[in-house]
C-alpha cells in the first residue's frame, strides 16, 4: 500500500516532531538551540553506523551559515542555493544503470521556518506515515517513511529532521522510479533497494550540524 501524506498532515507531523524537542524561546519566534548542546536521545533510539574510514575518498559540503556538513561520493553532483534565512542542496547520487530506477538524490532544506519546510514535502491526500527517532552525531532526528506515485513515477522517500540553533534541518533521501505498467510486457528489471540505500545511510553518517 502506498503512503501518501497531506500537507495538513505532514505539519501535524513535523509540529509534534518538533515539540519532542528541548526547545527555548519566545512564543511563536524560531527555537534556540546553544551552539555547544547537543540532542539527548532517548531510550529506545536507534544510533546511525559510522563508515568514516571507508569514506577517506568522498567529496566534503560545508555550509558555516547553517552550520551543516556531509560527504557525498566523488561521483555526485551537487545543486545549491542560498537564500535569506535558507538553504537547499540537491545531490544526484550514483545509481546502478539499467533497471526501474531513474533518479536517486538527497534532498536539504535548512531553513528558520517550520511552514517553510512542510512545503516542501508531499501534499496529498492523508495517509499514514512511519517514523520513528534516530541519533547521528549527537543530534536526535526523527525518521520517517513515505511513498507516492506522480506521472508513472513512483517516490520512495526516507527523511530526517531536526533542529539546532534556530533552524530546521530536513534531509530526503529519495528513490524514483518508473510504474512497471508504464512499459506494457516489457518493463526494466526491478532496482535493489538494499543496495540503492546503503550510499544513503552511508552519507547520513556524515552529516554534522555545529
Amino acid at each position: 500500500m502506498r503512503m501518501r501524506l497531506s500537507r495538513a498532515a505532514m505539519v501535524t507531523v513535523l509540529a509534534m516532531v518538533v515539540f519532542c524537542f528541548p526547545l527555548s524561546g519566545q512564543p511563536g519566534s524560531a527555537p534556540y538551540h546553544n551552539r555547544n548542546e547537543r540532542s539527548r536521545g532517548r531510550k529506545g533510539d536507534e544510533s546511525c553506523p559510522t563508515f568514516v574510514d571507508r569514506l577517506l575518498n568522498w567529496n566534503t559540503y560545508r555550509n558555516e551559515e547553517f552550520g551543516i556538513e556531509f560527504k557525498f561520493p566523488p561521483n555526485g553532483k551537487l545543486d545549491v542555493n542560498l537564500e535569506k534565512g535558507s538553504l537547499t542542496v540537491r545531490a544526484e547520487l550514483p545509481k546502478q544503470p539499467g533497471t526501474l530506477l531513474t533518479d536517486k538524490y538527497l534532498s536539504l532544506s535548512v531553513t528558520d521556518s517550520l511552514t517553510s519546510v512542510a512545503a516542501t514535502l508531499p501534499r496529498e491526500e492523508l495517509g499514514q506515515v512511519k517514523s520513528k527517532s534516530l541519533t547521528v552525531n549527537g543530534h536526535r532526528f526523527e525518521k520517517f517513511f513515505l511513498q507516492e506515485g506522480a506521472a508513472g513515477s513512483i517516490y520512495d522517500t526516507t527523511a530526517y529532521l531536526t533542529c539546532s540553533k534556530g533552524y530546521y534541518y530536513l534531509l530526503e533521501f529519495v528513490l524514483r522510479s518508473s510504474n512497471p505498467g508504464v512499459y506494457g510486457e516489457d518493463p526494466p528489471p526491478e532496482f535493489d533497494g538494499t543496495e540503492e540505500n546503503e550510499v544513503f545511510i552511508k552519507l547520513l553518517s556524515t552529516v554534522r550540524i555545529f
